[in-house]
């Protein structure tokens, strides 16, 4: 109560002592009911301070944002389980009641990293960043190593066989290392043939590294000589391979043709010339006969 009809405050409570020796009116004093509007982190930290609401009176909300480590702050809920915001930071506050508002948060994504290791080689591909729930895909990038063949990537430095290839798709949430997965591709040796003086040498061979080669079988030719075999040196008589020899060296060569000059074996008998004596500018008749004993070399006239 107040003597003042238009006190703002009041000048006695219900139930308090008047000691003024005066006649008086007192009036009542009225005041609009206040609620109290409290914040809840709700599992953040540095929640607004609490703030009074005057009945009909619109309330404007606290502008300060709590912080709470991989949540992202989506504004204020009055259910502490809420997925979603009733009011964002500054939103205007209208009912006439007291109420505790909690913090709605969304969980960020995690980030793995995807990195790659050459396992031996070199040019692995840079690290990529997956986000929790998407797809990765994998780098293109081919890292090389000598002569070997790149197969793909393992998560086992050790693997023989790949768990993933360039471009596939990664989905797992969680960061990882891939190995480069290596196959040791052999040196490749080239083996040629030269006829050295003579026709149809073999086509060329190609040898594998550590895989022993059949040398052709294909013989050439040469009038007058016999083929005897195959040799380093174009000069040799004696033959260092044989046709369909086997050739073990990892080196590419040149096989030259080795040859021998056929010798026909024959024979003159029965040598006669019936003349007893002949002139000058006379004439003389020779007969003989020849015989040719090598069935192989058979001479021909």
């Amino acid at each position: 109560w107040s003597r003042n009809s238009s006190a703002l405050y009041a000048d006695y409570g219900p139930g308090d002592r008047y000691f003024i020796d005066l006649s008086a009116t007192l009036y009542a004093v009225w005041g609009k009911h206040e609620y109290t509007i409290r914040y809840d982190a709700n599992g953040g930290s540095g929640a607004p301070p609490a703030q009074t609401k005057t009945q009909g009176v619109p309330l404007v909300l606290s502008d300060v944002q709590p912080t709470r480590t991989g949540y992202t702050f989506l504004g204020w809920s009055r259910n502490s389980s809420a997925l979603y915001a009733d009011y964002g930071p500054g939103d205007r506050y209208m009912i006439d009641l007291s109420a505790t508002l909690y913090a709605v948060w969304q969980k960020n994504p995690e980030i793995y990293t995807v990195s790659y290791h050459a396992n031996g080689g070199s040019g692995a591909p840079k690290t990529q960043t997956k986000t929790e729930g998407s797809t990765l895909y994998l780098s293109d990038v081919v890292p090389t190593k000598g002569r070997n063949v790149f197969l793909g990537w393992s998560e086992s430095s050790f693997a023989k066989n790949v768990d993933y290839a360039p471009g596939d798709a990664y989905t797992a949430n969680r960061s990882v290392t891939l190995y480069a997965v290596w196959q040791y591709a052999p040196e490749s040796y080239l083996i040629r043939y030269h006829a050295n003086g003579g026709t149809g040498a073999p086509p060329a061979q190609t040898k594998t590294e550590g895989i022993a080669l059949t040398l052709s079988e294909v013989i050439p030719v040469r009038e007058r000589y016999t083929f005897l075999g195959w040799s380093l040196n174009p000069y040799d008589s004696v033959p260092d391979y044989e046709p369909g020899g086997s050739w073990t060296a990892d080196t590419s060569v040149t096989l030259y043709a080795v040859w021998e000059k056929d010798n026909y074996d024959f024979s003159i008998s029965e040598l006669t010339i019936p003349e007893k004596e002949i002139y000058r500018y006379g004439t003389a008749t020779v007969r003989f006969r020849t015989d040719n004993w090598d069935p192989l070399h058979a001479y021909p006239d």
